[in-house]
């Protein structure tokens, strides 16, 4: 479940970050800028922060889920910030991709145990 809230907030930060009109363009072009487009990327990121929030107070309670949910947030946006969006942009969907599935497995894990 740790795993979960870990990548969710990753994700998230990801969509949130796709979802500026200034990143969204240096990723995929002005011409898909679309503003549609880019509310829906900032739905699904606040969408993934609350499932993040859920995942983080599931696996250690409410005591220091948000805690922990706090510190997924500052190593995800860590982690885009300094690592993923200056060197790598072209990598954030595959990126994006693979932190859902680890979500999932997180999950599956945590329901299987």
């Amino acid at each position: 479940m740790t795993l979960a809230a870990l990548s969710l907030c990753f994700a998230a930060f990801a969509l949130l970050c796709a979802g500026l009109p200034k990143h969204h363009a240096a990723l995929y072009g002005s011409e898909r800028a679309a503003p549609p487009r880019l509310r829906g990327l900032r739905t699904g990121g606040w969408t993934l922060l609350a499932l993040a929030f859920a995942a983080a107070v599931a696996a250690e309670g409410w005591n220091r889920g948000p805690l922990l949910w706090l510190g997924g947030l500052t190593l995800a946006g860590t982690a885009l910030a300094l690592g993923l969006l200056p060197y790598r942009p072209r990598a954030l969907a595959p990126a994006v991709a693979l932190s859902l599935l680890l979500a999932l497995a997180g999950w599956g894990w945590r329901l299987a145990a």
